[in-house]
């Protein structure tokens, strides 16, 4: 085979690899929705703006059973386009907003609530961080208390005053003992001599 067929070749194939590659992502993406409907919810005529913001403000309190984390506002995986579309309906159908949570929890459990309800073992969540809060404001101001006086007192007899000649001079002796046993020496038992520099 000569080096312009090889070339033709690859460039065909890179041509056609080009073309189709598009093509079959477009046709995957469609196949894994499962459904003719476009995946996106979108404000129809009949709908006013005060049934979009319920419905907003809805999605706000609500978390996506598989996002770790994500409101359904936020996400956009199937299955949140799913509640949003429910959500609506149910909107529509005339439920309040605690029938539709409660529907919700029903289907998911209350992790779907983005704030936990304030009853039971759930409680600890709203009361606890209050309450550490307080705690630690109480602890700081303590403690700084404790310092303004420990820094405002007199300084004991003895310490903290200034060292006299002699027991300066006893200090800088035994600083001296004892940087002199560290250093290995040249000879077996003789101190190593130590430079005027030092």
């Amino acid at each position: 085979m000569s080096y312009n067929v090889f070339i033709r070749t690859i460039s065909l194939t890179a041509l056609l690899l080009a073309v189709a590659l598009p093509l079959l992502g477009q046709t995957s993406a469609h196949a894994q929705s499962g459904t003719d409907d476009p995946p996106a919810i979108t404000i129809g005529p009949d709908q006013d703006r005060e049934f979009e913001k319920r419905a907003q403000s809805l999605e706000t309190q609500l978390i996506c059973p598989i996002c770790p984390g994500e409101t359904l506002d936020q996400s956009f995986v199937q299955i949140s386009q799913d509640m949003k579309r429910i959500l609506r309906e149910k909107l529509q159908e005339g439920d309040d907003e605690q029938e539709i949570k409660d529907f919700f929890v029903a289907r998911y459990g209350t992790s779907v609530l983005a704030a936990p309800p304030r009853t039971g073992f759930n409680l600890v969540t709203w009361v606890v961080p209050p309450i550490g809060v307080g705690v630690g404001i109480v602890v700081l101001l303590i403690v700084m208390r404790q310092m303004k006086r420990g820094s405002a007192g007199p300084v004991a007899a003895g310490v903290g005053g200034p060292a006299t000649e002699s027991e300066l001079s006893d200090y800088l002796a035994e600083v001296d003992r004892d940087l002199l046993s560290d250093q290995p020496s040249d000879e077996p038992g003789e101190p190593e001599n130590r430079s005027a520099g030092d």
